[in-house]
C-alpha cells in the first residue's frame, strides 16, 4: 500500500485526514473531530485494508502497513503493541498521571 493509493481509496474523506509514511506504516489521522458516521465509514475502509485504529486521545490515528504483500509476523505484532503501549504511557506521564 502506498500513501497515494490510500488517498485514492479514501478520496471522499481526504480533506478530513492527514497521511504520513512512518517507516513500514502509513499513519492516517483526522484533522478535526469526525462525526460518528464519517468515523465509522473511514474505520471500515481502513480495517478492510488490514489497518487498525490506535486510540491515544488527541493523537489517535489509524495505522496501515505500507507493504501488505507478506503477512505480519507475531513478533512484529508484539513489537507494534509494545510501541503503542510505550507511546500511551508517555502521553499519560506528560499529562501528569
Amino acid at each position: 500500500m502506498k500513501v497515494e493509493d490510500l488517498k485514492k481509496t479514501l478520496a471522499n474523506y481526504e480533506n478530513l485526514l492527514s497521511f504520513e509514511q512512518t517507516g513500514d506504516n502509513i499513519k492516517v489521522q483526522a484533522t478535526r473531530f469526525l462525526p460518528k458516521n464519517q468515523w465509522d465509514a473511514i474505520n471500515e475502509q481502513i480495517r478492510h485494508l488490514g489497518g487498525r485504529y490506535v486510540s491515544l486521545g488527541k493523537d489517535s490515528h489509524w495505522i496501515i502497513k505500507a507493504e501488505t504483500s507478506q503477512p505480519t509476523s507475531t513478533d512484529e505484532r508484539i513489537r507494534d503493541a509494545i510501541d503503542l503501549i510505550e507511546k500511551g504511557l508517555t502521553k499519560l506521564r506528560e499529562a501528569g498521571y
